[in-house]
């Protein structure tokens, strides 16, 4: 989601600036994908941006805009087989700078479960991919906080695993 940090300034619209880094990323995309590796695109921005950049826009605008971008990374993946790729999209569980709270484990055990029957456990990777300070110096979590979301996911993971 380059467009949720760099923003636009130049195109005319939201859309003609997403369809132009949908199109300028497209060769990065599948450089990555014929140099044998798998692709991840990292997109927590689709949920979080509405409370970091489309704010004061309603559900609907915002919508509009999700929808823009889901577009936008169709067009830039086109040409890569579906099983080449992953994605990490998150929740947004905070809005702005609120205080952070961690998932619970049986939270975390039934979405591991949940994926697990939609896409089977070999493709399931459960994972601190974010939520602890993703950038230096912006949003740095108490690590008191960090440790407890890393005691329940590790307690998520033992629920699910000994339920599947």
């Amino acid at each position: 989601m380059i467009s949720a940090f760099q923003v636009n300034q130049y195109h005319p619209s939201h859309e003609a600036y997403v369809a132009d880094l949908a199109e300028a990323m497209r060769h990065e995309y599948e450089t990555i994908v014929a140099e044998g590796l798998t692709l991840q695109l990292d997109c927590p921005d689709l949920a979080m941006a509405r409370h970091t950049g489309f704010q004061d826009l309603s559900d609907e605008e915002f919508l509009a805009v999700a929808e823009a971008n889901v577009e936008a990374l169709n067009a830039a993946t086109s040409n890569i087989r579906p099983e080449k790729m992953r994605m990490h999209c998150a929740g947004a569980t905070t809005r702005g700078r609120t205080t952070a709270t961690y998932r619970w484990s049986e939270l975390i055990a039934q979405r591991i479960e949940r994926f697990d029957s939609i896409v089977g456990s070999e493709r399931v990777i459960a994972s601190t991919d974010c939520g602890f300070g993703t950038f230096a110096g912006y949003g740095k979590l108490d690590p008191g906080v960090t440790l407890k979301k890393l005691q329940a996911l590790r307690a998520g993971a033992d629920l699910a695993g000994a339920r599947l």
